[in-house]
């Protein structure tokens, strides 16, 4: 089930895979989704003058999503259709974190708003 709403994601350009196809990497679109902010010019060229990363991961279980959030300090939760999602930094990394659940098919996280 992850791997069809993967596939939906970079179909959408939400998200793009890595050469060797073992990590999604968010894009500008996506994380505007997420956040609710379109990109626009301005924010894109500080985005690539300063490098920095955007990555969303998506856990099964809490003490995963705890584990996770003890690495990102002040985080914050958003809300997309019904999902948490706690977003935070880790070192040039913009991270989102959702806990999805483990083989759920009613709970694929967001595919339409990510």
């Amino acid at each position: 089930m992850v791997s069809v709403g993967v596939q939906w994601l970079v179909s959408t350009g939400y998200v793009e895979m890595n050469n060797d196809q073992t990590a999604v990497i968010l894009t500008e679109s996506g994380y505007g989704k997420i956040t609710g902010n379109e990109p626009d010019a301005e924010s894109a060229s500080l985005t690539a003058v300063s490098n920095t990363r955007r990555a969303v991961i998506l856990v099964a279980l809490e003490v995963e999503t705890r584990a996770v959030l003890r690495h990102l300090p002040d985080w914050k939760d958003d809300v997309v259709r019904d999902t948490v999602f706690y977003r935070g930094r880790f070192e040039n990394w913009d991270i989102a974190v959702a806990e999805v659940g483990a083989g759920i098919p009613t709970r694929r996280p967001c595919a339409s708003e990510v």
